[in-house]
């Protein structure tokens, strides 16, 4: 059911990117440039008196040292349907005590507010009631104490991380978005620590931060000292200040924004490699087994909030896989982890427990006691991509659940059959093609044009492969679906091919294939004859046949594209044919729970 409430006149100021001066005039929020915000979390400012006092500019600067983002409204009824509007962020509202009693009843069950503070005159007039709400933090009659209080609840928010759940059985043909999510993560990160990078990544990243943070003197601070003095061996000591790298590095993972990730890339792979050396000096330097023969392991501890949902889930998938989507902050103490516990109380309290083996094969972790910013925590640090099974759930005496996990290793069967026939798609070497191929599988268009373009530019490419790019930026493109450019792009191929190739070699075969998917998928938006497509995809078989084993998956392909045109044309006895033919291609090298095998069965299912 939706909330109404009464319209006012309506003036609202951003200052996400303005400098302390343009607070000077109330402005219409439809009137400024908004600017993506990196980080996950945001304050929202809601006063009727707001002004153009010096001392609102100094409190804005005071409180974009907390959180960069900072939206301020004089109106109730547009700061309502902005923070309706809010996705993928936690709002902090700062609401004055006039406004306060009449907001609060529409606020209190909004999803995206993490916490409300009353700026007022008179605590005693507004403490009794605000004690209903435990979303309210409390009352305040000096902005310092609010950011005081501020400060310490974004540090316990910061707990809150995005999990990934997958079962241990998944069924034939139940292959899902969630579990597609946990395994294209995982090859995300893999290809974003593993490719080389470009001289200008960091500059890139620089310029990048200095655009987000405009006006916001301190954090522009923190990006010229990164900018003059940083170095790959400091990389944990400043992801730990929980500056402006700790803040848009989470949210992009958390988000799993490419576009971000592939901006910062530079700086994960440098905090992921100086924790890979710290893990690997580890493991060197402990013997393999304690005196009782047994593991050497590590036992830590992380406290957070879940909603009932996710922790249904977890429970639901015991012996199942758990990945968090950023790097993971840990205690070997697990009184410092129960201080982070949520105070809200729509979420459970949950200790994580994990034992981790010191050995090579396992995603690293390392102790950064001694080089965090933060040393009195006892801080383990997980890179990211870290994989974990889910052991046992217990519920504490006092009203904790306990979640043990143990760490994977490269020899769990489960996690090798998953990137085996992912990796096999993506190839041996990790660079822009990969990452352009995993953005295709993904569904991710727009990017994987991004890429496969960028990978001709920068001449990562042989000439004799710069032909299958073209390929590969065509089926994006048909994917969209934009048909005439995708058949720019495949013409390109066989003219590129021929130059070096006979006209049946079996790379061919695959431009026919594509050519022949576009011509298809035109008859489909009413442009096109079904004729053409079926000649395209019938010169790809005959091509393949000649030098291929008769089971060879490259034909699986084609087979299926030729069932789909003789199934349109109402040739169901030969479509049903080829589908079949595919199927028993696939059936050989794929795993039981692969989507491709999903598609198979679905086509014969509809003949």
């Amino acid at each position: 059911m939706s909330t109404t409430i009464d319209s006012k006149p309506s003036h609202s100021i951003s200052t996400s990117q303005t400098t302390t001066d343009r607070v000077q005039t109330s402005i219409c929020r439809t009137n400024f440039i908004e600017q993506q915000n990196l980080e996950n979390f945001q304050i929202v400012w809601l006063d009727a008196n707001i002004n153009k006092t010096d001392h609102n500019s100094q409190t804005i600067c005071r409180l974009r040292a907390v959180i960069n983002n900072l939206n301020i409204f004089d109106n109730v009824c547009d700061c309502y349907d902005y923070i309706a509007g809010v996705q993928n962020e936690k709002v902090f509202l700062i609401v004055s005590g006039s406004i306060s009693q009449y907001i609060l009843p529409y606020t209190d069950q909004m999803p995206q507010i993490q916490f409300i503070y009353i700026y007022c005159f008179n605590i005693k007039k507004h403490e009794q009631w605000a004690m209903n709400y435990d979303i309210v933090r409390g009352t305040y009659t000096n902005m310092n104490d609010i950011c005081e209080q501020l400060s310490k609840d974004v540090t316990s928010s910061r707990q809150f991380l995005f999990m990934n759940i997958l079962s241990t059985t998944i069924k034939e043909k139940e292959i899902n978005k969630q579990e597609a999510s946990f395994m294209y993560f995982q090859l995300l990160t893999d290809i974003l620590i593993g490719m080389e990078h470009e001289d200008d990544a960091k500059t890139d990243m620089i310029n990048h931060c200095r655009l987000q943070y405009i006006g916001n003197e301190i954090d522009l601070k923190y990006i010229d000292e990164f900018d003059k003095t940083y170095s790959p061996n400091e990389a944990i000591w400043w992801y730990t200040r929980h500056c402006f790298l700790f803040e848009i590095l989470n949210k992009a993972l958390r988000i799993q924004d490419i576009d971000i990730l592939f901006k910062y890339r530079f700086f994960l792979t440098d905090l992921h490699n100086q924790i890979k050396q710290l893990h690997s000096e580890s493991v060197q330097s402990f013997p393999t087994k304690n005196i009782d023969n047994e593991p050497k392991t590590v036992t830590v501890y992380r406290g957070q909030g879940i909603n009932v949902d996710e922790l249904e889930n977890l429970t639901n998938n015991l012996r199942g896989l758990l990945s968090f989507n950023n790097f993971l902050s840990t205690s070997t103490n697990p009184k410092v982890a129960l201080m982070f516990l949520p105070t809200r109380s729509d979420l459970q309290s949950v200790l994580f427990e994990i034992i981790a083996e010191y050995r090579q094969d396992t995603k690293p972790f390392c102790s950064i006691n001694d080089i965090s910013n933060y040393n009195e925590e006892e801080e383990v640090l997980f890179s990211i991509g870290s994989i974990f099974r889910i052991e046992s759930i217990d519920n504490l005496s006092n009203g904790v659940t306990k979640i043990s996990l143990t760490l994977t290793t490269d020899e769990d069967e489960q996690l090798k059959q998953l990137r085996q026939h992912i990796r096999m798609e993506l190839g041996e070497v990790l660079n822009l093609n990969a990452l352009g191929i995993l953005m295709l599988d993904m569904g991710e268009y727009r990017y994987a044009q991004q890429y496969f373009t960028k990978s001709i530019q920068n001449h990562q490419l042989a000439h004799h492969d710069i032909p299958q790019n073209y390929n590969y930026i065509g089926l994006a493109h048909t994917k969209n679906p934009e048909y005439d450019k995708a058949l720019q792009n495949y013409e390109k191929t066989p003219e590129t091919k021929l130059k070096s190739s006979p006209f049946n070699h079996p790379s061919l075969a695959t431009t026919y294939n594509n050519i022949g998917l576009v011509l298809h998928e035109k008859v489909l938006h009413q442009k096109g004859e079904y004729d053409k497509a079926l000649e395209n995809y019938e010169s790809a078989l005959e091509i393949q046949l000649k030098p291929l084993p008769f089971n060879h998956p490259s034909l699986a392909t084609t087979y299926n594209n030729i069932g789909l045109v003789l199934h349109e044309k109402g040739e169901y006895d030969k479509a049903l044919e080829n589908y079949e033919r595919a199927l028993e291609i696939q059936l050989k090298p794929l795993p039981f729970n692969h989507p491709s095998l999903a598609t198979a069965y679905n086509n014969i299912g509809l003949v």
